[in-house]
Parts: C-alpha cells; structure tokens; sequence
C-alpha cells in the first residue's frame, strides 16, 4: 500500500507540475497576444493621427496669384486661403468684385497628395485637387470632375489683418454664394 501511495502521490506531483506549465504557458501565449493586440492599436492610432495630412504640407497663408478658370475673368478676384494641417482645417477669405470678403471654412484631407474637402455648411469640394508644393509656390490642379479643368496657383503669404478683420463670415448655407467656391 505505501509504494501505491508514493505511486499516487508521484503522479498528483506530476499532473500538478503539468497543470502549472500549461497555466503559464496560457499565460505567456495571453501575454503575447495582448502585446500583439496593443502593438496594432498603437500603429493603427498613429495612423489615424496622420490621417488628415499625409500629403504635402500646406500649413500656412497662401494667395492666389493664377487661375486658369479666372483668366478670361472681368471681375477683380482676391483670394486667401490659411491651411492648419494638424486640425485638418481650412479659412478661406475671397473678395469678389467690390464689397467685403467672405470668409469660408471646413475640413480637408490627403489621400496621398490628393486634397478633398467639405466647407462646414456640409457642401463637398467642387472636385478633389492634386497638390504639390515647390519652395513657396502650391500649385492645386482639379482631378475626379470630367466638367472641371482648373490649375490655381497659391504663393506663401502673410493674411493682411485688414483683410481677416473685413471679412463676413459666409460659412452658413444661407448666405454663401454657391456659384464660386474656390475649393
């Protein structure tokens, strides 16, 4: 009867050692997998954060100084656009004839170097831009409407405060003019 309890208690020792292994080998392969988990959430965080610009950087002031839709164009166009790339964010001050500016605003984004947006009354961009920046010159050509050929050319500038100030904000449906929206 002993070598039958040594026997008995030989192989609880066993079953409990294996028993032991497999919880910490569960528990190694949890480890792992947690990490494998938050490691992807991490990159797929990041990822979202750059989401609004991944494209080139057009962070700042800019001016249109040509549009190929405006050459023929009788009436005096002055046009300010301030790009904040980390909000994904857009301000656009245009004066039209005489009369103040109107101011526009929304949201954008970059699907590699290509910029599509929606101003905050909710109306889409009139196309989707392909943009490029060389020195302090950002060239914005229309892509993805068939009716729209446009090149407008931007340079780096300062807002004139005077501008900024005379602007009315036009952002609401009701007051925008439908008919130029420069983006």
């Amino acid at each position: 009867m002993e070598d039958g309890c040594k026997q008995l208690t030989y192989n609880s020792l066993i079953i409990t050692i294996s028993y032991m292994n497999a919880i910490n080998i569960l528990s190694f392969f949890k480890k792992g997998i947690i990490l494998l988990i938050g490691g992807l959430m991490l990159l797929t965080g990041c990822n979202k954060c750059n989401e609004k610009n991944n494209g080139p950087d057009i962070t700042g002031e800019w001016e249109l100084v040509s549009s190929s839709s405006l050459t023929d164009s009788k009436i005096n166009v002055r046009i300010f656009i301030k790009f904040d790339s980390g909000a994904g964010k857009f301000e656009i001050f245009q004066k039209l004839g005489e009369g103040h500016f109107r101011k526009l605003t929304g949201t954008y984004s970059f699907s590699s170097n290509i910029m599509s947006g929606t101003y905050s009354d909710g109306v889409a961009f009139n196309c989707n831009w392909e943009t490029a920046i060389d020195g302090d010159t950002l060239t914005m050509k229309s892509t993805g409407n068939d009716n729209l050929y446009e090149t407008n050319v931007y340079k780096r500038c300062t807002i004139p405060e005077d501008v900024i100030q005379d602007a009315e904000d036009y952002s609401p449906v009701s007051k925008v003019w439908h008919d130029f929206r420069p983006l």
